[in-house]
């Protein structure tokens, strides 16, 4: 009895400073926050495709000629406009 009590005591002295090492989650973390800036950056070229195409027409096609310059493009492939687009505060 005292034998199943001695360890039964190491066991949980074991546990109680030893617990944090068995819960590491960190690589966790850092998975979830390139999760989230991945999510982030695809929500951002979202929002930033919708803007040009309400831009250049519903129907219209576009490509990106540089950074922040774009060229319209009509359904039938004649240029339209090229703009460049500046980021908002």
């Amino acid at each position: 009895m005292t034998g199943n009590l001695a360890l039964a005591g190491a066991l949980a002295a074991t546990l109680a400073f030893g617990g944090a090492l068995l819960d590491d989650h960190s690589a966790d973390y850092d998975i979830a926050r390139d999760l989230e800036d991945a999510q982030a950056q695809a929500k951002a070229t979202q929002v930033y495709e919708a803007r040009v195409q309400q831009l250049c027409g519903e129907n219209a096609g576009w490509m990106q000629l540089e950074d922040s310059v774009i060229q319209c493009y009509t359904h039938r492939g004649a240029k339209t406009i090229t703009a460049t687009i500046r980021s908002t505060p």
